[in-house]
């Protein structure tokens, strides 16, 4: 028996920890006195932060994802542009490879999305190349 997705119908609580802005403004916090004399003295930053390979800089060796779930497809009529989007991780293009690795792949993520299953993929280059849906 598969649970039906639906959008969600409660609105998140708000018990004063959020303050939404108003006409487009950001809402203001006080800042004590002792925070207003470390800013003073603050200055730029003396290090550059360290680098670190992402998954679009992975070429020829393929980065694994696991116990991941699909919430969203977009494609387009132009051929094998196909994207799905991956809980905590964001849009992911499927394969490019032939025309019906590209559809498979498509109807993969779509009874992912339908069925809310698990789903394991590896990206190489910045794009999916395998799926498995559990």
């Amino acid at each position: 028996m598969s649970k039906k997705m639906t959008s969600p119908q409660k609105n998140p609580p708000t018990d004063g920890a959020v303050t939404v802005a108003v006409n487009g403004t950001p809402p203001s916090l006080p800042i004590s006195e002792s925070s207003k004399s470390a800013l003073d003295v603050m200055t730029d930053p003396t290090l550059t932060p360290p680098t670190s390979a992402s998954q679009n800089d992975a070429i020829g060796a393929a980065v694994w994802n696991t116990d991941k779930r699909v919430n969203g497809l977009y494609t387009t009529f132009n051929a094998r542009n196909s994207w799905m989007s991956i809980n905590g991780t964001g849009w992911v293009k499927l394969t490019t490879n032939t025309d019906a690795a590209c559809e498979a792949m498509t109807t993969l993520a779509s009874a992912a999305r339908a069925k809310n299953s698990r789903i394991d993929y590896a990206i190489d280059a910045g794009v999916t190349t395998e799926i498995y849906v559990w």
